[in-house]
């Protein structure tokens, strides 16, 4: 007997937006959204206790397009942080399908219909049942939206062919506001682990390890990297060591920011240990074998040996060269 799996023509989708702060550039990505080729859509957005004028700027859209938004205000207070916030989101959303949108990007025309052809092809072939994840290259700009990089993955796509990268607990290899994925895949996310290394990232690493993942090669988005969304490991670097030069080099200063560098990628890494683990907790039983063993050896990447710890780390975890040499020679 032929099993009929129903699937939605034109389904609607939500895109869930998480601000905080955003007054800059807001506005360009909601008009970005807006002007989607794909039209069946509507914003859910939550706003994390802005100090700006990011919820007026949300209010308007909704005044112009009052079919369009719809701002969550459930009184759960300040979130923190965007992971948290986007989890909320989650919680809140009631459609087959849903993207991410951060606050600060552009949107090409076609990012919505492209996303959406994908996820339905697939669920087409396996199921709305399924897990499933559509993700996208995209271009990164700077502030001003210069081109930075025209293609994230090309830039990429050379360290992924010498190391054996694939989503970790704590780095999905896919971001965010790239991504479209089903009921499916939100069903079994949430609620989520205690400690989690980001929405997108427990996202993905699901969906990689129980259901099916897509990826369009086509720049489908502008990225765009200005001061307020630098990663913190990276700017700490950056940061220790532009004081030793604004306090003068000495043996003393320099010997001190080694340290910290060291202790900061050293807790980091310990931090996602932690993450790994917990999502072991959660999903530990219903992983194959081999995926279940790569988790545990990084869960407890300390009780390995160092050419153990550099190997794990350079061949599986999609960490800048730099940070990975640290923290394995920290462990």
């Amino acid at each position: 007997m032929i099993k009929i799996v129903p699937i939605m023509i034109n389904p609607q989708i939500q895109i869930l937006l998480a601000t905080y702060n955003g007054e800059l550039f807001l506005q360009e990505q909601l008009d970005s959204i807006a002007h989607q080729s794909y039209k069946n859509w509507t914003i859910l957005a939550r706003d994390d206790e802005s100090t700006d004028s990011t919820c007026e700027i949300l209010k308007e859209f909704q005044q112009k397009n009052p079919d369009k938004l719809i701002l969550v205000e459930d009184g759960c207070g300040k979130s923190g942080d965007a992971a948290t916030n986007f989890l909320k989101l989650l919680k809140h959303s009631t459609a087959d399908i849903v993207a991410l949108a951060d606050q600060d990007d552009i949107w090409h025309p076609h990012k919505v219909e492209r996303s959406v052809a994908a996820l339905s092809r697939m669920q087409l072939q396996h199921g709305v049942h399924v897990p499933a994840m559509v993700h996208h290259d995209f271009s990164l700009v700077d502030a001003d939206k210069s081109m930075l990089v025209k293609s994230f993955d090309r830039a990429q796509s050379r360290r992924r062919e010498l190391n054996h990268i694939v989503p970790m607990p704590f780095s999905g290899c896919a971001h965010g506001f790239s991504m479209i994925f089903n009921r499916a895949l939100i069903e079994k996310t949430i609620p989520a682990p205690s400690m989690i290394g980001g929405h997108d990232a427990l996202l993905a690493c699901v969906a990689h390890d129980f259901g099916r993942v897509e990826f369009i090669s086509e720049q489908l988005a502008l990225y765009r990297r200005h001061g307020k969304n630098v990663s913190a490991g990276e700017s700490y670097q950056r940061r220790a060591l532009g004081r030793v030069f604004s306090e003068g080099i000495s043996f003393t200063n320099v010997a001190t920011t080694i340290r910290e560098i060291f202790r900061d990628a050293h807790d980091n890494l310990k931090n996602k240990c932690e993450i790994t683990s917990e999502y072991l907790d959660r999903y530990g039983d219903e992983m194959s074998p081999k995926r279940r063993d790569l988790l545990v050896r990084f869960a407890h990447i300390e009780e390995l040996g160092m050419v153990a710890r550099k190997s794990l780390l350079f061949r599986h975890v999609a960490e800048s060269p730099r940070t990975r040499i640290l923290a394995s020679l920290m462990l």
